[in-house]
């Protein structure tokens, strides 16, 4: 087996480059992709590049090289949490569900759990969580200009290419209605579905096409000017934004304090990025470009118009307020200017913001209602939730379930519950539940945790048998924060003479301009690009302001940022965010919540200068200690002018009078190398076969097939590529529910229809519904194919399965008013008076209680409203006693 061996020189495993360019172009390429595409296996391609990131990290085992698996506290919450979403997700695929989504989400999850031994490694050494920081600051920087540059050209051009093509639609199907010829109707037909396809290429679902779901995507369409990035809700961009938001402020805090405090006084006390206390030009440009660069962050978050994204950032910045009041305890004087100050560039800034027009009135005094609306949410969500406590109704499930308990007057069919705990509860069951909780202690424990000196000035004076660890000798004058876990463990003897080293110790010799965190996020993006056929060409735009904004970062922050603090009070937003928005199924957002744990956990912050760290480490243990302390300090047996590594340990005496015992974290270290990574490389590649074979590859097949069935104008290619579809992906409901609408067309526009075409649409929609049973739309579509079929056989079989169809779509969605008026119209013309009444009446209470909550999109067509009131007032006159 080949070993390498790292040289004084430098020289290392050149598979190490390899793999941290990997694991960095995986974790950015999340925020240039759709999140919300996650259950549609839109990113399954990243799932399966973790996987390749696992193997290739045993490979890089086997090849000399160890590295380290940490079991503490956040691998066993992640564990949990993924554990309960595997668990209900076997329950779907055993029993009934839209087992396409689950699957897709099943192997995210999965995804997500290989990456956080992944990232600790990452993030691990203070080289690589600078690296990791200029390139996630500088992309979102880039994206935060992209929103602005969203509201001046891309909605305007947006809505004009809409309105073309809806314009066309909308003469071609009035004309499809008025024209009785068979020929002339099948060229309309043709027509209207080739404009059709040009809508959903442009981003609408089918379901937006007509009806309620149509006047509700133009209402936000019309009226849009949210900054999305390169998401597809606001929401999820406003979450992004608000963390590094939160992160740049205060590092750029931490930076300027220096020089805006007269003396030096509370240096034992807290940690900070210092710097000289006479700033030189050289400083005061920094300062400069990281405050710029807070601007477009802060600006586009007030432009994503989310109220709990602005919410969440004034109570994480609330949080650290309170934080540095506890831990510092400034002058008022200095606090009173400093509040001062952030009111004032928060007020300009909103200001700016309002005077463009990116921030009107409605987002602030439509506060209450989106309370309510959410409350409306989280009522029916707990509904949900006792369908099956334990077990979770399963990822991609909750929509479904979630409509049959959907309020009267709620305003959304919504996919998730809007509440990071509702949410995780409904879809993974009791042990996802457990897992999010054991995350957010460890997140509280984080935020609550206190510089290392301060820490240490305590335990050293009361303390029994506890263990400490300082920094290295060798890493004071790089300004590094000492750590309470080693990044790299002392080298044995055996490991000397077999060549092994660990990975840590590697990564943080890949650093600079050409580091692979870097080269490996833009070569992600440039990967995207490419798979996505060349014809985004903003990509490459992004990809060269992207690179020039890491230049700039590079250049503006310090070589090292010890101010640990700012990474736990944005993951303390981020999760405030998630309670009134949601997402945390989406992997972008999950993901960044996991690394901004693991860099708090990883980063203990310590308040020092960088050439007297020894010395002022010297003074805090004698002044604790003067009484018991020798020459060598209270550490028998170990000097200070010779600390050891910050991965030694060694006992501090026990304070007889104290009777407190120091509570150490339980956090496991397992040393892999050698043989041992084997097992790696098998569950890698056991997870990669099963993802692409059951997910990635069936989901490109599918969307390749349909793609070409929607541009083929030929009615023979398109229902043979349709069936090339369903062959393709035996799991998706899609391919049927396309093949039904062609068959049924087909049927319809046929001058001697042929009954073999309409079964055929009837067996294709039900094997569409027996792989999403619990979703309504499919059995409305059944009952229409039937009420057609009524209109001219006048069967009797017909008519009982049409009003069987119409029924299963009711009790899957009752409160819905143009489905219940759609089906009293179809019931009367099939000579159901009695059940077209009353499920008229229905309707007619369903809108009205939309028409009272102002649910415009809800409101029922104005034709179809009249008809229902006159099927209303007909059953009043022939039945006057029930008046």
């Amino acid at each position: 087996m080949p070993e390498k061996k790292i040289t004084p020189q430098g020289q290392y495993d050149p598979l190490c480059w390899i793999w941290t360019a990997l694991v960095s172009g995986l974790t950015f390429l999340r925020w240039w992709q759709p999140a919300e595409g996650t259950m549609q296996g839109d990113t399954l391609c990243i799932a399966l590049g973790w996987f390749v990131a696992l193997a290739l990290l045993g490979w890089i085992g086997c090849r000399g090289t160890s590295w380290k698996l940490h079991w503490d506290g956040l691998s066993g919450s992640i564990v949990l949490l993924t554990g309960g979403h595997l668990l209900a997700s076997g329950i779907v695929l055993l029993t009934s569900g839209d087992q396409r989504a689950t699957l897709n989400l099943m192997w995210e999850w999965l995804a997500i759990a290989v990456s956080l031994p992944l990232l600790r490694l990452i993030l691990s050494s203070p080289e690589m969580r600078r690296e990791w920081t200029v390139v996630a600051l500088a992309v979102v920087v880039t994206l935060s200009v992209y929103g602005w540059y969203q509201r001046a050209y891309v909605y305007p051009q947006l809505i004009a290419d809409y309105q073309k093509v809806r314009v066309e639609l909308d003469v071609a199907e009035k004309l499809a209605l008025q024209d009785s010829g068979d020929g002339q109707s099948f060229q309309l037909r043709s027509k209207i579905q080739t404009l059709q396809s040009k809508l959903i290429k442009q981003g609408l679902q089918p379901h937006m096409l007509t009806g309620s779901s149509r006047a509700s995507f133009e209402g936000r369409l019309l009226h849009s000017t949210e900054a999305l990035g390169r998401f597809a809700l606001a929401n999820t961009f406003a979450g992004l934004l608000l963390v590094w938001f939160v992160v740049l402020g205060l590092l750029t805090f931490e930076s300027i304090r220096p020089a805006l405090f007269s003396r030096q006084s509370h240096l034992e006390e807290h940690a900070t990025l210092r710097t000289s206390a006479t700033p030189s030009m050289s400083n005061m440009l920094r300062w400069g470009i990281l405050c710029v660069c807070l601007l477009p962050i802060g600006s586009a978050l007030l432009l994503t118009k989310s109220r709990t994204g602005i919410l969440a950032t004034l109570a994480a910045l609330g949080i650290w307020w309170i934080q540095q009041r506890i831990s510092i305890r400034p002058r008022l004087r200095t606090a009173l200017i400093w509040l001062g100050i952030s009111v004032a560039v928060l007020t300009g800034v909103v200001a700016v913001v309002g005077m463009s027009g990116g921030l009107d009135r409605l987002v602030f005094a439509e506060a209450p209602k989106s309370l309510q609306y959410r409350l409306e949410y989280w009522w029916s969500t707990l509904r949900v939730i006792g369908e099956a406590p334990l077990t979770g109704v399963g990822p991609g499930q909750f929509r479904q379930h979630y409509l049959v308990h959907k309020l009267p007057q709620s305003s959304e069919e919504i996919a998730d519950p809007h509440n990071l705990i509702l949410d995780v509860w409904a879809n993974g069951g009791i042990i996802a539940f457990l897992g999010l909780g054991w995350l957010i202690l460890i997140l509280i424990q984080r935020l609550l945790d206190t510089t290392v000196l301060k820490s240490m000035s305590q335990d050293l004076s009361a303390t029994q048998h506890p263990v400490a660890r300082l920094p290295s000798k060798e890493n004071s004058v790089s300004r590094e924060t000492p750590k309470i876990s080693s990044p790299s463990a002392p080298r044995t003897g055996a490991d000397e003479r077999k060549g092994i080293e660990d990975l840590t110790t590697v990564l943080a010799e890949l650093r600079g301009v050409f580091s692979p965190i870097r080269i490996g996020a833009v070569i992600g993006l440039l990967a995207l690009w490419f798979l996505s056929g060349g014809d985004d060409t903003s990509l490459l735009v992004f990809a060269v302001c992207w690179a020039i904004g890491m230049a700039v970062f590079d250049f503006a922050l310090a070589p090292d940022i010890s101010y640990s603090s700012c990474w736990a009070v944005a993951a303390c937003g981020l999760a405030i965010h998630l309670l009134g928005a949601g997402g945390i199924a989406m992997p972008a957002i999950n993901q960044l919540l996991i690394c901004l744990i693991v860099l708090r956990s990883t980063q203990i912050a310590m308040n020092r200068h960088p050439s007297t760290t020894d010395n002022f480490v010297k003074a805090i243990v004698k002044q604790e200690h003067s009484t018991k302390s020798d020459s060598q300090g209270v550490l028998p047996g170990v000097s200070f002018s010779s600390l050891p590594d910050s991965g030694t340990e060694f006992p501090i005496p026990a304070d007889k009078s104290n009777g407190r015992r120091w509570a150490l974290r339980q956090n496991r270290v397992f040393q892999i190398s050698g043989w041992s990574s084997s097992i790696a490389i098998m569950l890698a590649g056991s997870l990669f076969a099963g993802a692409f074979v059951t997910g990635a590859q069936p989901n490109w097949l599918r969307t390749i097939a349909l793609d070409q069935a929607e541009a083929t104008a030929s009615p023979q290619k398109r229902e043979q590529l349709l069936h090339q579809a369903v062959a393709a992906d035996s799991w998706s409901s899609e391919p049927w529910e396309r093949l039904a609408a062609n068959a049924f067309q087909k049927w319809q526009s046929a001058q001697r229809p042929d009954d073999r075409d309409f079964q055929h649409a009837v067996q294709a929609q039900q094997s569409a519904i027996d792989r999403n049973p619990l979703a309504y739309h499919g059995y409305r579509v059944l009952g229409e194919f039937y009420a057609a079929r009524t209109r001219q056989t006048q069967s009797a079989e017909d008519r009982q399965r049409m009003v069987a169809a119409f029924q299963a779509a009711i009790a899957r969605y009752p409160h819905h008013a143009e489905l219940n008026a759609v089906a009293a119209a179809n019931y009367l013309a099939a000579g159901e008076k009695d059940l077209a009444v009353e499920t008229a009446k229905r309707a007619l209470r369903q809108d009205d209680i939309n028409h009272a909550a102002s649910h415009t999109d809800k409101y029922l067509p104005g034709p179809l409203r009249i008809q229902m009131e006159q099927l209303a007032s007909t059953f009043d006159k022939s039945n006057p006693s029930e008046m």
